[in-house]
């Protein structure tokens, strides 16, 4: 089975060009982000191990996380941060090879935005990088979260798109919003599928 990981910086566009990847080629694509949640109050390891890291505030009393509160101890530090992620990455990436072993498809593919900090780019066998410009992602994140430039430029400061770049195998520009079938014909010309 071939692997894909698909990243980029925050308003890229990961999301549309994975849903292409999964609509137009029938690449089953597993969201890092969207399982990460899941596993956080699914995984009684992971649940575990945030209770001991976080205190029982982690949780709402009906077990849902407790967004804010973890969002406020995750960005205080750079610290604050490594410690969660070191609960949570080791977790998504076991899901992700035991959602992999259960696909039929010859590719499968990974969206995610910390992809080589979570350990999943050794998991993948090619890397494909979605690419637009700073202001162009910067409005797409401010109108997609509906929040501040400077919110959204503070992430983007957090992202090293240059070792994205090295790392990646492919590269598509995903400057035009919304336009499939541009990013439908760089899949194909790029020989991604």
């Amino acid at each position: 089975m071939r692997k894909i990981g698909i990243t980029g910086g925050i308003g890229s566009g990961k999301s549309f060009v994975s849903h292409i990847l999964e609509t137009r080629f029938g690449i089953p694509i597993y969201n890092s982000d969207a399982q990460a949640k899941r596993l956080m109050t699914e995984d009684q390891s992971l649940v575990q191990g945030l209770q001991s890291l976080l205190g029982k505030d982690a949780y709402l009393p009906d077990g849902r996380l407790n967004r804010p509160f973890i969002a406020s101890y995750l960005f205080a530090s750079p610290r604050h941060a490594a410690r969660i992620n070191a609960l949570v990455h080791p977790i998504v990436c076991e899901d992700f090879e035991r959602w992999s072993l259960a696909q039929t498809s010859a590719t499968v593919g990974v969206e995610s935005a910390i992809l080589l900090e979570s350990g999943l780019e050794k998991l993948v066998d090619d890397i494909l990088l979605v690419e637009a410009c700073e202001e162009t992602r910067l409005q797409r994140t401010i109108k997609r979260d509906q929040t501040q430039a400077e919110n959204v430029r503070a992430r983007m400061a957090q992202q090293d798109i240059a070792a994205m770049r090295l790392a990646a195998t492919w590269v598509i520009n995903n400057e035009k919003d919304n336009n499939e079938n541009d990013i439908y014909k760089q899949i194909k010309e790029l020989g991604i599928c």
